[in-house]
């Protein structure tokens, strides 16, 4: 199998042998968590050969600034893992931290000095939530925590599937 410019990626003697180490991935298909498919390369048939998928969004390829950026990875990420669900409250500090580690994979960072300066902060993540995202706030165990108001993941967190050999049993790639 090769890059288009023809680099080699993989050869096999046979179709089994290059198979034998692939998951299949089957249509629905349900992530068991929102950012560990960022070490993976996803191959497609395409005619007699195999295409490699780009993942890079669409809404890293527009921007004017960090503040659109940031504006447009919100609205994807709210878009494709949150859902409205009445009296259900997403806590902010879990959609942060989940938004953060799905933004870190979607860029591709790994530079510390470059995840400063790229990720946003609690501050300029909640001025680029959508305008439709509620919040609240609500008195757990004495102290002041903020939610998403009639929101919660589209996903529940620590599913597992047995058709993805890669993650563990504790629910990670490694």
């Amino acid at each position: 199998m090769n890059y288009p410019d023809g680099t080699v990626i993989e050869t096999a003697p046979d179709r089994s042998t290059l198979l034998a180490d692939w998951t299949r991935i089957r249509i629905p298909f349900v992530p068991t968590d929102i950012h560990y498919l960022e070490d993976s390369q996803i191959r497609y048939k395409h005619g007699m050969g195999l295409e490699i998928y780009d993942p890079t969004p669409i809404w890293m390829q527009s921007r004017e600034g960090k503040r659109d950026l940031y504006k447009a990875a919100e609205m994807r990420f709210f878009t494709d893992y949150t859902t409205e669900k009445t009296d259900a409250d997403l806590r902010y500090n879990a959609l942060l931290d989940n938004f953060t580690e799905w933004y870190i994979a979607r860029l591709g960072l790994d530079d510390p000095a470059m995840i400063d300066e790229l990720v946003p902060s609690k501050n300029e993540f909640g001025r680029a939530r959508p305008d439709y995202v509620e919040t609240k706030r609500r008195n757990v165990d004495g102290t002041q925590r903020r939610f998403l108001r009639d929101r919660t993941f589209v996903y529940p967190r620590g599913l597992t599937s047995p058709e993805l050999p890669f993650v563990d049993a504790d629910g990670d790639d490694e």
